[in-house]
Protein backbone atom coordinates (compact mmCIF):
# COMPACT_ATOMS: atom_id res chain seq x y z
CA UNK A 1 0.00 0.00 0.00
CA UNK A 2 1.18 3.26 -0.58
CA UNK A 3 0.93 6.78 1.30
CA UNK A 4 1.53 10.75 1.23
CA UNK A 5 4.20 9.98 3.91
CA UNK A 6 6.75 8.43 2.48
CA UNK A 7 8.18 7.69 6.37
CA UNK A 8 5.42 5.12 6.31
CA UNK A 9 6.26 2.91 3.11
CA UNK A 10 9.49 2.86 4.12
CA UNK A 11 8.82 0.45 6.71
CA UNK A 12 8.77 -2.57 4.38
CA UNK A 13 12.90 -1.89 4.78
CA UNK A 14 14.36 -5.69 6.15
CA UNK A 15 16.40 -3.46 8.49
CA UNK A 16 15.32 -3.30 11.81
CA UNK A 17 17.30 -0.56 13.15
CA UNK A 18 15.92 2.00 10.10
CA UNK A 19 12.53 0.37 10.86
CA UNK A 20 12.88 1.21 14.75
CA UNK A 21 14.54 5.29 13.78
CA UNK A 22 11.28 5.24 11.32
CA UNK A 23 8.79 4.64 13.83
CA UNK A 24 10.41 6.83 16.51
CA UNK A 25 9.84 9.92 13.48
CA UNK A 26 6.49 8.80 12.75
CA UNK A 27 5.65 8.94 16.92
CA UNK A 28 6.82 12.24 16.80
CA UNK A 29 5.18 13.43 13.76
CA UNK A 30 1.70 12.39 15.14
CA UNK A 31 -0.34 11.79 12.05
CA UNK A 32 -3.07 9.33 12.32
CA UNK A 33 -2.47 8.58 8.87
CA UNK A 34 0.53 6.26 9.82
CA UNK A 35 -1.63 4.40 12.50
CA UNK A 36 -2.07 1.23 10.18
CA UNK A 37 1.47 0.90 8.88
CA UNK A 38 2.42 1.12 12.39
CA UNK A 39 -0.16 -1.18 13.71
CA UNK A 40 1.48 -3.66 11.02
CA UNK A 41 4.33 -3.81 12.42
CA UNK A 42 3.04 -4.75 16.12
CA UNK A 43 0.73 -7.60 14.23
CA UNK A 44 4.20 -8.78 11.89
CA UNK A 45 7.31 -7.90 13.30
CA UNK A 46 9.95 -10.15 14.61
CA UNK A 47 12.01 -8.47 16.37
CA UNK A 48 11.24 -7.32 19.80
CA UNK A 49 12.63 -4.22 19.72
CA UNK A 50 10.53 -3.25 16.70
CA UNK A 51 7.25 -4.10 17.92
CA UNK A 52 8.33 -2.05 21.20
CA UNK A 53 8.97 0.88 18.76
CA UNK A 54 5.91 0.34 17.29
CA UNK A 55 3.99 -0.25 20.23
CA UNK A 56 5.34 3.41 21.75
CA UNK A 57 4.80 5.39 18.06
CA UNK A 58 1.32 3.89 17.91
CA UNK A 59 0.77 5.70 21.96
CA UNK A 60 2.40 8.70 20.81
CA UNK A 61 -0.08 9.22 17.57
CA UNK A 62 -3.12 8.29 19.79
CA UNK A 63 -1.70 11.45 22.26
CA UNK A 64 -1.14 13.88 19.75
CA UNK A 65 -3.80 13.65 16.93
CA UNK A 66 -6.77 12.40 19.54
CA UNK A 67 -7.70 9.26 17.54
CA UNK A 68 -7.84 5.75 19.00
CA UNK A 69 -6.95 2.67 17.20
CA UNK A 70 -8.21 1.16 20.24
CA UNK A 71 -9.86 -2.74 19.41
CA UNK A 72 -8.79 -2.72 15.16
CA UNK A 73 -6.29 -4.71 13.74
CA UNK A 74 -4.54 -3.45 11.19
CA UNK A 75 -6.85 -4.21 8.20
CA UNK A 76 -9.59 -2.48 10.00
CA UNK A 77 -7.16 0.71 10.44
CA UNK A 78 -6.08 0.13 6.94
CA UNK A 79 -9.82 0.29 5.48
CA UNK A 80 -10.48 3.16 7.79
CA UNK A 81 -7.84 4.82 6.09
CA UNK A 82 -9.19 4.19 2.88
CA UNK A 83 -12.45 5.83 3.67
CA UNK A 84 -10.34 8.92 4.59
CA UNK A 85 -8.89 8.86 1.42
CA UNK A 86 -12.20 8.13 -0.54
CA UNK A 87 -13.68 11.13 1.05
CA UNK A 88 -11.12 13.62 1.95
CA UNK A 89 -10.23 16.49 -0.36
CA UNK A 90 -8.99 18.25 2.47
CA UNK A 91 -6.14 17.23 4.98
CA UNK A 92 -5.13 14.23 2.90
CA UNK A 93 -5.53 15.28 -0.47
CA UNK A 94 -2.44 16.32 -2.80
CA UNK A 95 -0.95 19.81 -2.71
CA UNK A 96 -3.50 21.69 -4.74
CA UNK A 97 -1.08 23.95 -6.28
CA UNK A 98 0.50 21.16 -8.54
CA UNK A 99 -1.15 19.46 -11.49
CA UNK A 100 0.84 16.05 -10.57
CA UNK A 101 1.78 14.81 -6.84
CA UNK A 102 3.66 11.32 -5.82
CA UNK A 103 2.73 7.97 -5.30
CA UNK A 104 5.36 6.34 -3.44
CA UNK A 105 6.30 2.17 -3.21
CA UNK A 106 9.45 0.64 -1.54
CA UNK A 107 10.88 -1.20 -4.95
CA UNK A 108 14.85 -2.49 -4.62
CA UNK A 109 15.33 -1.21 -1.03
CA UNK A 110 14.16 2.14 -2.06
CA UNK A 111 11.72 4.79 -2.24
CA UNK A 112 10.35 5.34 -5.60
CA UNK A 113 7.56 8.13 -6.20
CA UNK A 114 5.24 7.33 -9.32
CA UNK A 115 3.83 10.80 -10.81
CA UNK A 116 0.05 10.77 -10.77
CA UNK A 117 -2.56 13.55 -12.13
CA UNK A 118 -3.47 14.91 -8.16
CA UNK A 119 -7.30 14.43 -9.07
CA UNK A 120 -6.90 11.20 -8.65
CA UNK A 121 -4.48 11.01 -6.10
CA UNK A 122 -7.19 10.54 -3.22
CA UNK A 123 -8.52 7.68 -5.47
CA UNK A 124 -5.10 5.94 -6.07
CA UNK A 125 -4.42 6.05 -2.09
CA UNK A 126 -8.02 4.75 -0.94
CA UNK A 127 -7.23 1.46 -3.77
CA UNK A 128 -4.34 0.94 -2.08
CA UNK A 129 -5.33 0.96 1.37
CA UNK A 130 -8.32 -1.35 0.70
CA UNK A 131 -5.81 -3.53 -1.28
CA UNK A 132 -3.94 -4.08 2.14
CA UNK A 133 -6.62 -4.13 3.85
CA UNK A 134 -7.79 -6.75 1.49
CA UNK A 135 -4.47 -9.35 1.57
CA UNK A 136 -4.85 -8.70 5.02
CA UNK A 137 -7.99 -9.90 5.81
CA UNK A 138 -9.35 -11.79 2.50
CA UNK A 139 -13.25 -11.75 3.47
CA UNK A 140 -12.96 -8.36 3.59
CA UNK A 141 -16.16 -7.61 2.14
CA UNK A 142 -16.42 -3.57 2.76
CA UNK A 143 -12.75 -3.63 1.13
CA UNK A 144 -12.92 -4.80 -1.88
CA UNK A 145 -16.53 -2.92 -2.48
CA UNK A 146 -14.52 0.46 -1.58
CA UNK A 147 -11.65 -0.28 -3.61
CA UNK A 148 -14.15 -1.33 -6.67
CA UNK A 149 -15.93 2.36 -5.59
CA UNK A 150 -12.59 3.95 -6.03
CA UNK A 151 -11.76 2.67 -8.98
CA UNK A 152 -14.76 3.51 -10.90
CA UNK A 153 -13.87 7.00 -9.24
CA UNK A 154 -10.37 7.39 -10.67
CA UNK A 155 -11.51 6.13 -13.87
CA UNK A 156 -14.01 9.21 -13.93
CA UNK A 157 -11.73 11.65 -12.72
CA UNK A 158 -9.64 10.98 -15.51
CA UNK A 159 -11.87 11.58 -17.46
CA UNK A 160 -12.85 8.61 -19.32
CA UNK A 161 -16.03 8.64 -21.16
CA UNK A 162 -17.11 5.87 -20.06
CA UNK A 163 -16.81 3.67 -17.18
CA UNK A 164 -19.00 1.06 -17.98
CA UNK A 165 -17.19 -0.26 -21.00
CA UNK A 166 -14.46 -2.49 -20.90
CA UNK A 167 -12.56 -0.96 -24.08
CA UNK A 168 -9.68 0.69 -23.74
CA UNK A 169 -9.61 4.68 -23.13
CA UNK A 170 -6.72 6.91 -23.93
CA UNK A 171 -7.58 8.64 -20.65
CA UNK A 172 -6.14 6.20 -18.23
CA UNK A 173 -2.57 6.36 -19.85
CA UNK A 174 -2.44 9.37 -17.40
CA UNK A 175 -2.24 7.07 -14.32
CA UNK A 176 0.81 5.70 -14.86
CA UNK A 177 0.14 3.03 -11.29
CA UNK A 178 -2.24 1.07 -13.64
CA UNK A 179 -0.42 -0.57 -16.92
CA UNK A 180 -2.67 0.28 -19.96
CA UNK A 181 -2.77 -3.84 -19.89
CA UNK A 182 -5.16 -3.88 -16.94
CA UNK A 183 -8.82 -4.47 -17.13
CA UNK A 184 -10.77 -1.75 -16.79
CA UNK A 185 -12.80 -1.25 -13.45
CA UNK A 186 -16.30 -2.43 -14.80
CA UNK A 187 -14.16 -6.25 -15.27
CA UNK A 188 -13.43 -6.27 -11.55
CA UNK A 189 -16.70 -5.47 -10.51
CA UNK A 190 -18.44 -7.81 -13.15
CA UNK A 191 -16.07 -10.47 -11.11
CA UNK A 192 -17.11 -10.25 -7.75
CA UNK A 193 -20.64 -10.60 -8.24
CA UNK A 194 -24.02 -8.96 -7.50
CA UNK A 195 -23.19 -8.72 -3.90
CA UNK A 196 -20.62 -6.08 -4.26
CA UNK A 197 -22.50 -4.53 -7.08
CA UNK A 198 -25.36 -3.50 -4.66
CA UNK A 199 -22.36 -2.47 -2.04
CA UNK A 200 -20.79 -0.40 -4.32
CA UNK A 201 -24.03 1.21 -5.67
CA UNK A 202 -25.54 1.98 -2.41
CA UNK A 203 -22.17 3.44 -1.77
CA UNK A 204 -22.73 5.64 -5.33
CA UNK A 205 -26.67 6.69 -4.42
CA UNK A 206 -25.73 7.55 -0.89
CA UNK A 207 -22.55 9.95 -2.33
CA UNK A 208 -24.70 10.67 -5.50
CA UNK A 209 -22.26 9.94 -7.48
CA UNK A 210 -22.94 9.30 -11.37
CA UNK A 211 -19.59 6.94 -11.60
CA UNK A 212 -19.63 4.94 -9.28
CA UNK A 213 -23.88 4.48 -9.24
CA UNK A 214 -23.28 3.68 -13.50
CA UNK A 215 -20.88 1.61 -13.45
CA UNK A 216 -22.39 -0.65 -10.55
CA UNK A 217 -25.95 -0.90 -12.27
CA UNK A 218 -24.29 -2.10 -15.30
CA UNK A 219 -21.95 -4.51 -13.59
CA UNK A 220 -25.31 -6.04 -11.88
CA UNK A 221 -27.30 -5.93 -15.57
CA UNK A 222 -24.44 -7.77 -16.41
CA UNK A 223 -23.95 -10.60 -13.71
CA UNK A 224 -27.57 -10.88 -11.93
CA UNK A 225 -30.62 -12.83 -12.36
CA UNK A 226 -33.88 -11.83 -11.06
CA UNK A 227 -33.08 -13.39 -7.63
CA UNK A 228 -30.03 -11.21 -6.97
CA UNK A 229 -31.23 -8.47 -8.93
CA UNK A 230 -34.81 -7.13 -6.99
CA UNK A 231 -36.47 -8.25 -3.96
CA UNK A 232 -37.43 -7.40 -0.02
CA UNK A 233 -33.84 -6.99 1.18
CA UNK A 234 -32.16 -3.56 2.01
CA UNK A 235 -28.68 -4.52 0.13
CA UNK A 236 -31.20 -4.43 -3.37
CA UNK A 237 -33.22 -1.29 -2.39
CA UNK A 238 -30.21 1.16 -3.81
CA UNK A 239 -31.31 -0.54 -7.23
CA UNK A 240 -34.61 0.83 -7.28
CA UNK A 241 -33.63 4.02 -5.76
CA UNK A 242 -31.84 4.65 -8.96
CA UNK A 243 -35.19 4.70 -10.78
CA UNK A 244 -35.11 8.40 -9.38
CA UNK A 245 -31.96 9.24 -9.87
CA UNK A 246 -30.83 12.76 -11.64
CA UNK A 247 -29.06 11.70 -14.28
CA UNK A 248 -31.66 9.99 -16.95
CA UNK A 249 -28.93 7.14 -18.50
CA UNK A 250 -28.33 5.92 -14.88
CA UNK A 251 -32.66 6.24 -14.42
CA UNK A 252 -32.68 4.14 -18.01
CA UNK A 253 -29.93 1.74 -17.28
CA UNK A 254 -31.46 0.59 -14.18
CA UNK A 255 -34.87 -0.32 -15.65
CA UNK A 256 -33.35 -2.28 -18.26
CA UNK A 257 -31.49 -4.11 -15.84
CA UNK A 258 -34.84 -5.00 -13.68
CA UNK A 259 -36.83 -5.29 -16.73
CA UNK A 260 -34.64 -7.88 -18.36
CA UNK A 261 -34.63 -9.81 -14.63
CA UNK A 262 -38.25 -10.39 -15.00
CA UNK A 263 -38.99 -11.26 -11.91
CA UNK A 264 -41.50 -13.67 -10.86
CA UNK A 265 -42.65 -11.90 -7.04
CA UNK A 266 -43.94 -8.08 -7.33
CA UNK A 267 -41.54 -5.76 -5.44
CA UNK A 268 -41.13 -2.22 -4.17
CA UNK A 269 -40.71 0.20 -6.84
CA UNK A 270 -40.90 -1.82 -9.70
CA UNK A 271 -43.98 -0.09 -10.42
CA UNK A 272 -41.52 2.36 -11.79
CA UNK A 273 -39.46 0.27 -14.36
CA UNK A 274 -41.97 0.83 -16.99
CA UNK A 275 -42.27 4.51 -16.46
CA UNK A 276 -38.75 5.11 -16.87
CA UNK A 277 -38.27 2.25 -20.30
CA UNK A 278 -40.85 4.59 -21.96
CA UNK A 279 -38.98 7.43 -20.79
CA UNK A 280 -36.03 6.05 -22.94
CA UNK A 281 -38.67 5.73 -25.84
CA UNK A 282 -38.27 9.13 -25.99
CA UNK A 283 -35.09 10.31 -25.71
CA UNK A 284 -33.84 12.41 -28.14
CA UNK A 285 -29.87 12.70 -27.87
CA UNK A 286 -30.11 16.67 -27.08
CA UNK A 287 -28.42 17.92 -24.64
CA UNK A 288 -30.24 20.10 -21.88
CA UNK A 289 -28.88 23.41 -20.17
CA UNK A 290 -29.79 25.87 -18.06
CA UNK A 291 -28.13 29.32 -17.85
CA UNK A 292 -28.76 31.29 -14.17
CA UNK A 293 -27.19 35.08 -14.99
CA UNK A 294 -28.76 38.41 -14.65
CA UNK A 295 -27.32 39.98 -16.60
CA UNK A 296 -29.60 39.72 -19.72
CA UNK A 297 -27.35 40.42 -22.40
CA UNK A 298 -24.97 38.12 -21.66
CA UNK A 299 -27.90 35.45 -20.48
CA UNK A 300 -29.15 35.55 -24.16
CA UNK A 301 -25.59 35.20 -25.77
CA UNK A 302 -25.63 32.12 -23.92
CA UNK A 303 -28.60 30.96 -24.53
CA UNK A 304 -27.92 31.40 -28.10
CA UNK A 305 -24.63 29.82 -28.14
CA UNK A 306 -26.00 27.02 -26.79
CA UNK A 307 -29.01 26.44 -29.09
CA UNK A 308 -26.83 26.98 -31.35
CA UNK A 309 -25.02 23.68 -30.46
CA UNK A 310 -28.20 21.72 -30.34
CA UNK A 311 -28.93 22.33 -26.67
CA UNK A 312 -32.56 22.54 -25.14
CA UNK A 313 -32.19 25.64 -22.88
CA UNK A 314 -34.16 27.19 -20.00
CA UNK A 315 -33.31 30.51 -18.88
CA UNK A 316 -33.46 32.15 -15.37
CA UNK A 317 -32.38 35.64 -14.03
CA UNK A 318 -32.41 34.53 -10.56
CA UNK A 319 -31.49 31.11 -8.66
CA UNK A 320 -35.09 30.44 -8.32
CA UNK A 321 -36.16 31.64 -11.03
CA UNK A 322 -33.84 29.38 -13.25
CA UNK A 323 -34.74 26.52 -11.26
CA UNK A 324 -38.44 26.54 -11.90
CA UNK A 325 -37.81 26.92 -15.60
CA UNK A 326 -35.86 23.28 -15.77
CA UNK A 327 -38.19 21.92 -13.87
CA UNK A 328 -40.92 22.90 -16.45
CA UNK A 329 -38.96 22.43 -19.33
CA UNK A 330 -36.33 20.15 -19.33
CA UNK A 331 -36.70 16.50 -18.59
CA UNK A 332 -32.82 16.51 -16.68
CA UNK A 333 -30.10 18.59 -16.78
CA UNK A 334 -26.74 17.74 -18.38
CA UNK A 335 -25.27 21.40 -16.94
CA UNK A 336 -26.06 24.52 -15.03
CA UNK A 337 -24.42 27.71 -16.50
CA UNK A 338 -24.48 29.91 -13.13
CA UNK A 339 -23.52 33.57 -12.68
CA UNK A 340 -21.27 34.21 -10.28
CA UNK A 341 -23.19 37.54 -9.23
CA UNK A 342 -26.12 36.05 -8.75
CA UNK A 343 -27.56 37.36 -5.31
CA UNK A 344 -30.42 36.29 -2.70
CA UNK A 345 -28.65 33.72 -2.66
CA UNK A 346 -25.16 34.69 -3.41
CA UNK A 347 -23.03 32.21 -5.34
CA UNK A 348 -22.21 29.52 -2.50
CA UNK A 349 -25.35 29.55 -0.75
CA UNK A 350 -26.45 29.13 -4.20
CA UNK A 351 -24.48 25.63 -5.13
CA UNK A 352 -25.67 24.58 -1.45
CA UNK A 353 -29.21 25.00 -2.55
CA UNK A 354 -28.57 23.56 -5.64
CA UNK A 355 -27.42 20.77 -4.30
CA UNK A 356 -30.29 19.98 -1.31
CA UNK A 357 -32.39 20.12 -4.54
CA UNK A 358 -32.50 16.10 -5.95
CA UNK A 359 -33.33 17.51 -9.62
CA UNK A 360 -30.18 18.96 -9.54
CA UNK A 361 -27.57 17.52 -7.03
CA UNK A 362 -25.62 15.47 -9.93
CA UNK A 363 -25.57 18.15 -12.35
CA UNK A 364 -21.91 19.71 -13.19
CA UNK A 365 -21.96 23.39 -12.86
CA UNK A 366 -20.01 26.04 -14.53
CA UNK A 367 -19.88 29.37 -12.79
CA UNK A 368 -19.80 32.24 -15.06
CA UNK A 369 -17.00 34.54 -13.31
CA UNK A 370 -17.89 37.98 -13.33
CA UNK A 371 -15.28 40.81 -13.44
CA UNK A 372 -14.15 40.75 -9.43
CA UNK A 373 -15.09 37.33 -8.78
CA UNK A 374 -12.45 35.32 -10.41
CA UNK A 375 -10.87 34.28 -7.27
CA UNK A 376 -13.86 33.29 -5.64
CA UNK A 377 -15.26 31.11 -8.44
CA UNK A 378 -11.30 29.39 -8.66
CA UNK A 379 -11.63 28.72 -5.24
CA UNK A 380 -15.53 27.33 -5.52
CA UNK A 381 -14.44 25.02 -8.12
CA UNK A 382 -10.97 23.55 -6.89
CA UNK A 383 -13.29 22.28 -3.83
CA UNK A 384 -15.92 20.37 -5.64
CA UNK A 385 -15.25 18.37 -8.28
CA UNK A 386 -18.54 18.60 -9.74
CA UNK A 387 -17.93 22.53 -10.68
CA UNK A 388 -15.94 24.33 -13.40
CA UNK A 389 -15.46 28.19 -13.71
CA UNK A 390 -14.88 29.91 -17.18
CA UNK A 391 -14.89 33.87 -17.55
CA UNK A 392 -18.38 34.92 -17.65
CA UNK A 393 -18.01 36.21 -21.73
CA UNK A 394 -15.58 34.03 -22.83
CA UNK A 395 -16.79 32.31 -26.15
CA UNK A 396 -18.32 29.28 -27.16
CA UNK A 397 -15.86 26.65 -27.20
CA UNK A 398 -14.15 27.59 -24.04
CA UNK A 399 -17.79 27.52 -22.41
CA UNK A 400 -18.68 24.67 -23.89
CA UNK A 401 -14.92 22.83 -22.67
CA UNK A 402 -15.80 23.84 -19.15
CA UNK A 403 -18.78 21.83 -19.17
CA UNK A 404 -17.35 19.08 -21.02
CA UNK A 405 -14.29 18.99 -18.62
CA UNK A 406 -16.44 18.66 -15.68
CA UNK A 407 -18.74 16.35 -17.08
CA UNK A 408 -16.25 13.66 -17.63
CA UNK A 409 -14.94 14.50 -14.20
CA UNK A 410 -18.37 13.83 -12.59
CA UNK A 411 -18.69 10.29 -14.78
CA UNK A 412 -21.34 11.71 -16.46
CA UNK A 413 -22.05 10.49 -20.15
CA UNK A 414 -22.82 12.74 -22.73
CA UNK A 415 -26.44 11.47 -24.29
CA UNK A 416 -26.04 11.73 -28.00
CA UNK A 417 -28.26 10.42 -30.59
CA UNK A 418 -26.04 7.44 -31.08
CA UNK A 419 -26.83 6.36 -27.31
CA UNK A 420 -30.10 7.86 -27.13
CA UNK A 421 -31.08 5.30 -30.34
CA UNK A 422 -29.31 2.18 -28.36
CA UNK A 423 -31.39 2.79 -25.25
CA UNK A 424 -34.22 3.29 -26.51
CA UNK A 425 -33.84 0.09 -28.81
CA UNK A 426 -32.70 -1.73 -25.71
CA UNK A 427 -35.84 -0.35 -23.66
CA UNK A 428 -38.46 -1.62 -26.77
CA UNK A 429 -36.67 -4.98 -26.59
CA UNK A 430 -37.07 -5.42 -22.93
CA UNK A 431 -40.93 -4.40 -23.35
CA UNK A 432 -41.03 -7.16 -25.52
CA UNK A 433 -40.14 -9.94 -23.21
CA UNK A 434 -41.89 -8.13 -20.48
CA UNK A 435 -45.52 -8.28 -23.02
CA UNK A 436 -44.50 -12.09 -24.30
CA UNK A 437 -43.91 -13.52 -20.63
CA UNK A 438 -47.41 -11.64 -19.58
CA UNK A 439 -45.96 -10.21 -16.80
CA UNK A 440 -47.61 -9.83 -13.40
CA UNK A 441 -45.10 -7.99 -11.80
CA UNK A 442 -44.23 -4.54 -14.58
CA UNK A 443 -47.70 -2.92 -15.87
CA UNK A 444 -46.59 -2.60 -19.47
CA UNK A 445 -49.80 -0.66 -20.40
CA UNK A 446 -47.19 2.29 -18.79
CA UNK A 447 -45.58 3.02 -21.93
CA UNK A 448 -48.15 2.54 -24.65
CA UNK A 449 -48.19 6.32 -25.48
CA UNK A 450 -44.73 6.30 -25.71
CA UNK A 451 -44.60 3.08 -28.14
CA UNK A 452 -47.30 4.76 -29.97
CA UNK A 453 -45.61 7.82 -30.45
CA UNK A 454 -42.60 5.75 -31.57
CA UNK A 455 -44.58 4.20 -33.93
CA UNK A 456 -45.29 7.81 -35.35
CA UNK A 457 -41.64 8.85 -35.43
CA UNK A 458 -39.35 8.64 -38.19
CA UNK A 459 -36.87 5.69 -37.44
CA UNK A 460 -37.43 2.39 -39.18
CA UNK A 461 -36.05 -0.09 -36.93
CA UNK A 462 -37.59 1.66 -33.93
CA UNK A 463 -41.37 2.15 -35.75
CA UNK A 464 -41.44 -1.77 -36.46
CA UNK A 465 -40.27 -2.80 -32.81
CA UNK A 466 -42.70 -0.65 -31.48
CA UNK A 467 -45.68 -2.50 -33.48
CA UNK A 468 -44.98 -5.80 -32.38
CA UNK A 469 -44.92 -4.58 -28.60
CA UNK A 470 -48.33 -2.63 -29.25
CA UNK A 471 -49.57 -5.71 -30.44
CA UNK A 472 -50.11 -7.17 -26.81
CA UNK A 473 -51.59 -4.92 -25.59
CA UNK A 474 -54.90 -5.04 -24.97
CA UNK A 475 -56.36 -1.67 -25.83
CA UNK A 476 -58.50 0.14 -28.38
CA UNK A 477 -55.84 3.03 -29.02
CA UNK A 478 -53.14 0.52 -29.60
CA UNK A 479 -55.08 -1.56 -32.02
CA UNK A 480 -56.42 1.72 -33.82
CA UNK A 481 -52.35 3.05 -33.79
CA UNK A 482 -51.29 -0.13 -35.85
CA UNK A 483 -54.13 -0.23 -38.03
CA UNK A 484 -53.42 3.76 -39.20
CA UNK A 485 -49.70 2.79 -39.44
CA UNK A 486 -50.78 0.33 -41.73
CA UNK A 487 -53.23 1.95 -43.82
CA UNK A 488 -50.80 5.46 -44.03
CA UNK A 489 -50.01 5.35 -48.05
CA UNK A 490 -47.25 7.50 -46.73
CA UNK A 491 -45.27 5.52 -44.70
CA UNK A 492 -41.95 3.04 -45.20
CA UNK A 493 -43.87 -0.41 -47.23
CA UNK A 494 -41.53 -2.17 -44.92
CA UNK A 495 -43.44 -0.40 -42.22
CA UNK A 496 -46.98 -1.23 -43.40
CA UNK A 497 -46.60 -4.95 -43.63
CA UNK A 498 -45.31 -4.70 -40.27
CA UNK A 499 -48.29 -3.33 -38.89
CA UNK A 500 -51.10 -5.13 -40.81
CA UNK A 501 -48.68 -8.50 -39.15
CA UNK A 502 -48.71 -6.56 -36.06
CA UNK A 503 -52.64 -5.76 -36.64
CA UNK A 504 -53.68 -9.90 -37.44
CA UNK A 505 -51.19 -10.98 -34.30
CA UNK A 506 -53.54 -8.23 -31.71
CA UNK A 507 -56.68 -9.34 -33.95
CA UNK A 508 -55.56 -12.96 -32.22
CA UNK A 509 -54.51 -12.24 -29.07
CA UNK A 510 -57.18 -9.68 -27.97
CA UNK A 511 -60.42 -9.90 -30.51
CA UNK A 512 -61.35 -6.79 -32.30
CA UNK A 513 -61.25 -3.59 -30.55
CA UNK A 514 -61.27 -0.94 -33.81
CA UNK A 515 -64.23 1.11 -34.52
CA UNK A 516 -66.20 1.14 -37.33
CA UNK A 517 -64.55 4.04 -39.41
CA UNK A 518 -61.09 1.96 -39.22
CA UNK A 519 -62.77 -1.20 -40.09
CA UNK A 520 -64.29 0.23 -42.91
CA UNK A 521 -60.72 1.94 -44.76
CA UNK A 522 -59.50 -1.26 -43.76
CA UNK A 523 -61.95 -3.28 -45.84
CA UNK A 524 -61.04 -0.71 -48.77
CA UNK A 525 -57.62 -1.57 -48.62
CA UNK A 526 -58.13 -4.96 -49.03
CA UNK A 527 -60.70 -4.42 -51.72
CA UNK A 528 -59.17 -1.81 -54.06
CA UNK A 529 -55.37 -0.71 -52.97
CA UNK A 530 -52.94 -0.14 -55.74
CA UNK A 531 -50.26 -2.79 -54.30
CA UNK A 532 -51.32 -6.40 -54.50
CA UNK A 533 -49.05 -6.82 -51.32
CA UNK A 534 -50.60 -4.52 -49.25
CA UNK A 535 -54.40 -5.65 -49.94
CA UNK A 536 -52.47 -9.55 -49.16
CA UNK A 537 -51.22 -8.08 -45.90
CA UNK A 538 -54.46 -6.24 -45.01
CA UNK A 539 -56.74 -9.49 -45.47
CA UNK A 540 -54.96 -10.96 -43.66
CA UNK A 541 -55.41 -8.35 -41.01
CA UNK A 542 -59.28 -8.19 -41.69
CA UNK A 543 -59.36 -12.21 -41.44
CA UNK A 544 -57.81 -12.32 -38.36
CA UNK A 545 -60.98 -9.48 -36.65
CA UNK A 546 -63.45 -12.33 -37.06
CA UNK A 547 -65.96 -9.97 -37.95
CA UNK A 548 -69.79 -10.98 -38.18
CA UNK A 549 -70.04 -10.50 -41.73
CA UNK A 550 -69.11 -12.24 -44.61
CA UNK A 551 -66.86 -10.03 -46.06
CA UNK A 552 -64.99 -12.93 -48.27
CA UNK A 553 -68.02 -13.26 -50.23
CA UNK A 554 -67.96 -9.91 -51.32
CA UNK A 555 -64.67 -10.05 -52.32
CA UNK A 556 -65.26 -12.99 -54.22
CA UNK A 557 -68.28 -11.58 -55.76
CA UNK A 558 -66.77 -8.38 -56.66
CA UNK A 559 -63.64 -10.76 -58.63
CA UNK A 560 -66.45 -12.16 -60.32
CA UNK A 561 -66.09 -11.21 -64.41
CA UNK A 562 -69.80 -12.40 -65.00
Amino acid sequence: CSSDLPLCIALQTDKDSLKVLILEALGKIGYPQAMPFVQLQIETARQPQVVTAAQNALRQIESISGRSAAGMDAAALFYDLAEQYYYDRGSLAADPRADMANVWCFRDHALTPTRVPRDVFNEILAMRCAEQAIQLRSSFDDALALWIAANFRREAQLGVIAVDSEAHDDALDADATHPGDRPRAIYFARTAGSRFAHMVLARGVQDRDAAVVLGAVSALAATAGAANLVGPEDAKQPLVETLAFPDVLIRVRAALAMGAALPAQPFSGGEKVVPVLAEALMLTGKKQALVIDADQENRNRLVGILRDRGFVVAAGDTLVAGLNAAREQLPCTDVIFLASDIDKPALAQGLAEIRKDFAFSTSPVVILAKSGHTLLAQRIADADERVAQVIANADADRILDAWQSVARTTGRIELTDELAFQLATQAIDVLHQITLTGSKVYDYTKAEAALQAVLGGRELSLQTAAARVLAMLKSPQAQTALASAALNPDNDMQLRLVAFDALARSARVNGNLLDEGTINTLIQAVRAADDLTVRTAASAALGALNLPANHAADLIKAQCAG
